[in-house]
Formats: structure tokens, sequence, C-alpha cells
């Protein structure tokens, strides 16, 4: 299991994210809904539009209803993975240092045929900044940008395709 320290998870959320270690039979990473600033559930989903490569969008509350839901990653500020399917594929990209080594690690993953997904009875609080101040924010910006830039050249996106989808990424705007 991987944790920020900015992380809110009580005892019950915890064991249940952990209980599904020992029932998963398959490669897989999984983790818990995070609700972000308006209160929903956001995943990355491939394709994205208006030629960017990966997309934004609320969870609707059918899939939020579900025991678990399929998506393109699991953000690392909480995600569990099996051990096998770690190692397999290496861990975490030693290229990439903060700021995309979770999509990163994911879709590595998938590729590999490992399943990536959601527990809808598991939520989580995360903080991600909340009381930054405005430098702060834009600091932080910078080195998201600088972090999915790297995942994206890594796999081999072109520099301008890469800086685009990079600041997108880094963005969270939902286009």
């Amino acid at each position: 299991m991987f944790l920020n320290p900015d992380v809110e998870i009580d005892r019950e959320s915890l064991a249940r994210l952990l209980e599904v270690s020992s029932r998963q039979e398959a490669p897989a990473i999984w983790g818990p809904y995070i609700r972000d600033r308006a209160h929903q559930v956001v995943v990355l989903q491939r394709p994205g539009r208006a030629g960017l490569s990966f997309r934004r969008r609320p969870l609707s509350a059918e899939e939020l209803s579900q025991e678990t839901v399929d998506v393109t990653y699991v953000s690392g500020a909480c995600m569990v993975a099996n051990r096998a399917i770690f190692e397999a594929i290496g861990g975490f990209s030693d290229k990439i240092f903060l700021y995309g080594e979770d999509l990163d690690l994911c879709i590595r993953a998938k590729t590999a045929g490992a399943r990536i997904f959601l527990i809808g009875a598991v939520e989580i609080g995360h903080k991600g900044g909340g009381s930054s101040t405005k430098i702060d924010r834009i600091k932080r910006l910078f080195r998201s940008t600088r972090g999915h830039y790297t995942f994206l050249r890594h796999h081999h996106y072109r520099p301008l395709g890469a800086a685009i989808n990079a600041a997108h990424l880094a963005s969270g705007y939902r286009i």
C-alpha cells in the first residue's frame, strides 16, 4: 500500500482496502474513491477530447453505487498493488519523481495484464495542497507539469504532444 501523508483514512477504510488483497487472485492495482473540491469522484479516461490523450470525467451515480469501478489509473495518494505485479513491472519508475508516477505505474500494469479499479465502499480524504499559498500552487503546477511531461516522454510522446498533454494533466481541467 502507498499512502500520502496528507490522506485522511479511518481504520475501517484501511481494513477494507487491505482485505481486497486477500481475495484478489489476478494481478491488480486498486484504491478508494477520492472526491475533488466539487465533491465528485473524477477519473481519467482515454481517449481525451480536442486531441488530448486523456480526459477527466466524474463518475456517474450508477458507477458510484457499484462495488468496483474499472479505471485508467488509481491515484498515488492512496493505492494498493499486488506485490507480484508491482515487482513484475519494476515498481515505480526512477525517471519520474512525483506527479505522473502513479499514472505510469497503472498504465504499465494494465499493459502487463493487471486490473486497475476503485473500490466503491471506501472513500478517503486527501488534502492535496488545499491550504497552500498561491506561490505554492504555482510551484506545484510546474512540478506536476514536469512530472507528467517525463511520464509522457517515457511513453514515447513527441516533445510538443508531451508538453500539451502534461499541461492538461497538471492543470486538473476537465476538457
